[in-house]
């Protein structure tokens, strides 16, 4: 498969995205109506196999054990290790967290001295932005790893629940390499 630049997928994805008036035709790869040389999911994927996914990460009893807001422990075991995988196998994190003010501020430094780093904090990713235009309400990204969401608490425990998002990551994104590897286009 042809490799694409960074640029020239999120270029395809805005325009996919943009109004206007123009001619459709069926995606070669999945069918869907488009009106370029891929449909918008289509070209979601090759950005994912060729350049990582993104990902959202919350704070607060995600990232750090959090007692009585806006106070916090220490750092859940294995974010430190998991995060840094994850940015090592060329993913792009980025802190979501609904602190602001000194309690983000005083959240960004823990997570300095801890080494825990990330791309954004807050904010999409600029060529998200580029293509859809910013949201002042969510931030995007393939994934969202937040302990408000559905089966978070349920399924995992402190002690692995780094390891586990690690691994369903890992092969959610070696799934979308090998599907995007097989298209002819």
């Amino acid at each position: 498969m042809k490799q694409f630049s960074h640029e020239d997928i999120w270029y395809q994805i805005g325009y996919e995205a943009s109004p206007g008036i123009h001619t459709y035709h069926n995606c070669p790869i999945c069918g869907n109506s488009c009106r370029n040389l891929l449909c918008q999911n289509c070209w979601h994927k090759i950005r994912m196999a060729q350049h990582g996914m993104i990902i959202a990460v919350d704070f607060d009893k995600t990232l750090v054990d959090t007692f009585n807001y806006p106070a916090f422990n220490g750092v859940i075991p294995g974010a430190r290790k998991y995060t840094t995988r994850l940015r090592k196998d060329g993913h792009v994190l980025i802190l979501n967290t609904l602190r602001n003010g000194e309690f983000l501020d005083h959240a960004l430094r823990f997570l300095q001295k801890e080494l825990i780093s990330f791309d954004y904090t807050n904010q999409s990713h600029p060529l998200n932005v580029r293509a859809y235009g910013q949201s002042e309400r969510k931030v995007g990204a393939d994934i969202y790893i937040d302990d408000r969401s559905i089966g978070f608490s349920l399924h995992y425990s402190p002690d692995t629940m780094w390891s586990t998002f690690y691994q369903l990551i890992h092969d959610q994104h070696e799934h979308i390499k090998m599907e995007v590897s097989s298209w002819e286009f």
